[in-house]
């Protein structure tokens, strides 16, 4: 037997079979590692959902315990239940509920910003001033009777505008009586007029379609083509209303003369006259509540009462506000020359909101006529668009847009989940 050596112990080193099948083995754990990890994080996100869902359920199942329980109602909670007993107690089948009616127009018009809709209406409202003015004078001047509707006209801004807004209508007005042409000149400058004046009717679609919460369906030759002819009225309406303003005084008394009429019937016409012109301005109101909405079977019953309650809410403004812009207010000393400016904007502000608030009414009553008949018209107003194929069109884009949207979103969330899983396998690489 051959004694060992003393003396410490000596390693040989690996030879290059040793050190290859030791890589190998490192590279089996990794791979290893690499697959657990694999296989773990489904275990972990499936761990996390459960825990998420265990305690969802927790907070449901206390959530439940607690409902269970009986709780005290809250004030408002009690003022909703006595609410709606006393609504159900008053309810008659076929008759209007008008105290509902009333005081949903009053919180209608909070929800549906009526005072922001006021305010778009009154930028258009400057933009098509000019041009509708432009068609009144023409029209006058093509009926012969350009100088007394001129006049008359601005005797109607004395009486009606504050007085700070008076001077630019009276400019504006003179200006427009003294540029006026004649033959096929003004014909067309009056086409264009009207054109151009049909956007105001466009923006008071919109904002109608938006109260009685109905989506513009209507193609756009249909809608133009509707939008130029309630202009058309309207404007013609206008001229009779300034035509009947004329026709008093001395010029009554000579067309009636010239007809044989007497004196008898230009003092009768005096008293007429304000009527037919109230008339006038409330079936003007009407064209624009009756035919601006994207909604067929309106009742003109109640269109008309919310045009007669915008023009009266236009006219008791109107006088209100001119009395306190002449006695309280101090636009001038404040603003400068621009006062008038920021008055005559208020003013036809103030005028679109009356016009926005009677369209709310109008649109509340169409409800409550449908509950007092049982129809279930408390979230919507059921009556039949006009046209749907602009809003279908416009549904499909709208889930166009949806659909590549959300594949964006899978995308770029399938190549975060890449990048972690390989940021997570060089990490235990």
């Amino acid at each position: 037997m051959h004694r060992q050596r003393d003396g410490p112990l000596h390693h040989s080193r690996p030879t290059r079979d040793e050190r290859g099948i030791a890589s190998e083995r490192k590279g089996w754990a990794r791979t290893l590692c690499r697959r657990t990890v694999a296989k773990m994080e489904p275990l972990d996100l499936a761990k996390k959902k459960a825990h998420r869902a265990s305690k969802q359920t927790r907070k449901l199942a206390k959530s439940l315990r607690d409902h269970d329980e009986p709780q005290p109602p809250s004030p408002a909670q009690v003022a909703l239940r006595e609410r709606e007993a006393k609504a159900a107690a008053s309810a008659r089948y076929g008759r209007m509920p008008w105290g509902y009616v009333l005081s949903r127009t009053l919180r209608e018009y909070g929800r549906d910003g009526c005072s922001d809709l006021a305010a778009g209406l009154t930028y258009f409202s400057v933009l098509s001033a000019l041009p509708a003015l432009l068609a009144l004078v023409s029209v006058l001047g093509l009926l012969g009777a350009g100088g007394e509707g001129s006049k008359t006209l601005l005797d109607v801004v004395d009486a009606v505008a504050p007085e700070q807004v008076q001077p630019a209508l009276a400019g504006l007005v003179n200006q427009l009586t003294s540029s006026t042409a004649a033959g096929i000149g003004l014909a067309v400058g009056i086409v264009g007029a009207v054109w151009s004046a049909s956007g105001y009717v466009g923006a008071f679609m919109r904002a109608v379609n938006r109260i009685y919460g109905v989506a513009e369906g209507r193609g756009t030759l249909a809608l133009r083509s509707r939008q130029l002819v309630i202009t058309v009225v309207v404007l013609v309406l206008m001229v009779i209303v300034v035509l009947s303003l004329v026709l008093t005084g001395p010029f009554a008394r000579t067309i009636g003369e010239a007809l044989g009429w007497g004196g008898a019937v230009s003092a009768t016409w005096e008293i007429v006259k304000w009527p037919v012109i109230g008339v006038a301005v409330v079936v003007a109101v009407c064209v624009l509540f009756f035919g601006a909405p994207n909604l067929r079977g309106l009742r003109l019953r109640y269109v008309a009462s919310g045009a007669a309650v915008a023009v009266v809410v236009m006219v008791a403004g109107s006088l209100v506000f001119g009395f306190y812009a002449s006695t309280f207010a101090s636009y001038n000393r404040v603003y400068g020359t621009v006062g008038g400016l920021l008055v005559a904007l208020l003013w036809v502000w103030l005028a679109n909101l009356a016009l926005v608030i009677g369209a709310e009414l109008a649109s509340e009553l169409q409800r409550g006529r449908q509950l007092a008949l049982g129809v279930p018209a408390e979230e919507r107003v059921q009556l039949q668009v006009r046209g749907s194929t602009a809003s279908e069109k416009a549904t499909r884009k709208l889930e166009a847009d949806t659909l590549v949207g959300r594949a964006i979103r899978e995308a770029t969330a399938a190549q975060h989940d890449a990048s972690t899983a390989h940021s997570v396998g060089a990490g235990i690489a």
